[in-house]
């Protein structure tokens, strides 16, 4: 069964790191699914704050999110259509899968990244903060 929330991966380091947010990042957390290219981010920012990679593998376990390892040829062309048209805002290709994704699965997307919501095009997105 799909999950209904799509957060990206300034929402879970939000409710990881306890940043402003977190609690409504937290209280999704059992309707979420999260795309790999958004895990592996927040896998990459805890190591970089001097998380070791047990600590990080523990903690996201602790979370037990369903995983996301899809991208069809069509998402990844959507994706990069969409980052080329959203350029000057600066979106990653990683903001652009997990918009994409939550476009065509229906998923509610979550971000702490307010530039999103002109920007989801197809996917309704929740800022938490």
């Amino acid at each position: 069964m799909q999950k209904g929330h799509l957060p990206d991966s300034s929402a879970l380091l939000a409710s990881v790191f306890r940043e402003p947010g977190a609690e409504k990042v937290v209280s999704l957390i059992d309707d979420c699914e999260i795309h790999a290219v958004n895990l592996a981010e927040a896998v990459r920012k805890m190591l970089k704050v001097g998380a070791t990679a047990e600590e990080v593998e523990t903690i996201l376990g602790e979370l037990d999110l369903k995983v996301n390892v899809a991208l069809s040829a069509r998402d990844a062309f959507e994706a990069g259509k969409l980052g080329f048209d959203a350029r000057m805002q600066g979106l990653s290709v990683r903001d652009c899968i997990c918009l994409t994704v939550g476009g065509r699965s229906g998923q509610i997307v979550v971000t702490a990244d307010r530039r999103w919501s002109e920007l989801a095009g197809q996917a309704k997105v929740i800022q938490i903060r």
